[in-house]
């Protein structure tokens, strides 16, 4: 019982978190942090919902950033990652793996309208990756 109260804390926390902290490994091996939009937040991603629901059911975790940054090198280069939500001084850090989506299919469904200000072309732009955490 205790632990299926410690799983509902940690999933509200994923689902209430505005920002995710997604750490990859450089080139130095050294840890490389920076903030994400937590796509999980449904108050700032209503439309992400369903997907959620659908994809997202544990732990499992998506960002989106640019093909050219350079994190997608450095997951390429070693998938190692670790991802920290936080509300105020409460957090959960999960350590694991993570990849580059290339299911087309996968990427079209996340997609969300107003997201053409970082990917110009849409859903079909180049520049547009989708990063999938599976714990």
């Amino acid at each position: 019982m205790e632990n299926n109260i410690l799983l509902e804390s940690c999933l509200k926390l994923i689902m209430e978190a505005d920002t995710a902290y997604l750490a990859t490994i450089n080139d130095a091996k050294l840890p490389e942090m920076r903030a994400m939009l937590n796509l999980r937040f449904e108050d700032q991603f209503p439309g992400l919902a369903p997907f959620m629901k659908k994809h997202a059911q544990g732990f499992e975790t998506y960002f989106t950033t640019n093909t050219a940054s350079r994190k997608i090198k450095q997951i390429e280069a070693n998938a190692n990652c670790s991802v920290y939500f936080n509300i105020g001084y409460n957090g959960l850090l999960l350590l694991g793996t993570i990849e580059i989506a290339t299911d087309t299919a996968l990427k079209e469904e996340l997609w969300q309208d107003g997201w053409e200000l970082y990917y110009p072309k849409g859903k079909k732009d180049p520049d547009y990756a989708v990063q999938e955490i599976a714990l």
